[in-house]
């Protein structure tokens, strides 16, 4: 649930806006402030990528060129537009990342904690006075039973967690476009 409504939902926005950026962008234009003004009608549509915007905005300079001028970019964009940048505005992305650790853990805390239970009942079954062998029996075959279902916790936090990284990293893509690491916006 965290991953549909949280997670998936931050990273659709940034992915769209992002690809909305590039084609202001990619638009054939004669100067850099109708290049602005396109990019600014996307971002009140996207606020949050607003800041990334107003950095690359500053870097940008006009210098001189052969009787006109041309619009130059002082140093890279990547460290502005890049997958890590624009999420860390959006949501807490160091938890998002540890999300399939905490799965596995809590899933793994689960199946001691039952299993705890189902030892301490056994043990006590077993150290009543007067047990029957066949009581002993029936405790130990209820321990190995509930033994095997406290696992299913620990499978489900695997399993959660194999998922997470699958659709997390997938959704990564989309946004970080065909170069890995660096969002399409820049590679073009």
């Amino acid at each position: 649930l965290a991953f549909w409504f949280w997670y998936r939902p931050a990273v659709r926005e940034m992915t769209i806006g992002v690809h909305e950026i590039k084609g202001a962008l990619m638009q054939e234009s004669s100067s850099w402030p109708e290049v602005e003004e396109r990019v600014r009608a996307v971002i009140k549509a996207h606020p949050i990528l607003a800041y990334s915007w107003m950095e690359t905005g500053e870097r940008v300079f006009t210098l001189p060129s052969g009787g006109g001028s041309k619009p130059v970019m002082l140093g890279s964009p990547k460290d502005l537009w890049n997958s890590s940048a624009l999420l860390a505005r959006r949501f807490n992305l160091g938890l998002a990342e540890a999300v399939p650790n905490i799965l596995v853990g809590v899933g793994l805390f689960f199946t001691f904690v039952f299993l705890s239970w189902a030892l301490v009942d056994t043990t006590a079954a077993l150290t009543q006075v007067g047990s029957s062998a066949k009581e002993t029996e029936r405790a130990i075959s209820e321990l190995l039973k509930v033994a095997g279902g406290k696992f299913l916790t620990s499978l489900a936090g695997l399993f959660a967690s194999i998922v997470w990284t699958y659709k997390s990293k997938r959704a990564l893509n989309e946004l970080n476009g065909p170069n890995q690491g660096s969002v399409d916006l820049i590679n073009d």
